[in-house]
């Protein structure tokens, strides 16, 4: 991303432990915006998840920072097969849709009072970077020509996004001063809307 927007000057790249708060606030003392993007192994959700999400908002707090957590629609729990619209009940059936709903409340606490988050909720994906998509396999198998596999019913309508094309879309909604303080999921008919 940093060589297709030309590699901008004030794009820096830092390494630091999203679980150390003090970690994220000194890396990140001088940026505007802070994305948390990244996630825990299956197994370990239960009992990391929450601690991710209190780091990255100790440190925006501390730097007066917005924040934009990018998350999944699994919050939204199952459909009987109709698309999820904006207004679509979050009524979570799984132990992580659970925890997503957990980390939501955590993140829009009124503790938090420089507060300035937004959450973005996307689809299942694909790209280059993720390697551990549902529908990676069924793509390699297309791209080289090869037999393809695809993980699910392959009558049930599903939504997929492109996660550069994401990228450029959660970067736009986070330029908005009125985005934030809100929830927002992608839509087919639109970049994204706020539930």
């Amino acid at each position: 991303m940093a060589q297709e927007l030309g590699n901008p000057e004030k794009m820096k790249l830092a390494l630091g432990d999203v679980f150390q708060w003090e970690s994220i606030r000194e890396e990140a003392k001088t940026a505007t915006i802070i994305f948390q993007a990244s996630n825990v192994p299956y197994h370990e959700m239960a009992t990391k998840s929450l601690l991710i999400a209190g780091s990255v908002m100790k440190a925006a707090e501390a730097n007066s920072h917005k924040f934009v957590f990018v998350d999944g629609v699994y919050v939204y729990g199952p459909n009987s097969g109709y698309a999820v619209e904006d207004t679509y009940n979050r009524k979570p059936n799984s132990k992580k849709g659970k925890i997503r709903i957990e980390m939501e409340k955590l993140i829009f606490s009124s503790r938090w009072k420089q507060r300035k988050p937004l959450i973005v909720r996307l689809p299942d994906y694909y790209g280059p970077t993720s390697k551990n998509s549902y529908l990676n396999p069924t793509l390699e198998g297309l791209a080289f020509g090869k037999p393809s596999l695809f993980i699910g019913d392959t009558t049930v309508k599903r939504e997929y996004i492109y996660l550069p094309d994401a990228a450029k879309m959660i970067v736009k909604v986070a330029f908005k001063n009125s985005s934030y303080k809100r929830n927002w999921k992608h839509s087919k008919n639109s970049i994204l809307h706020w539930p």
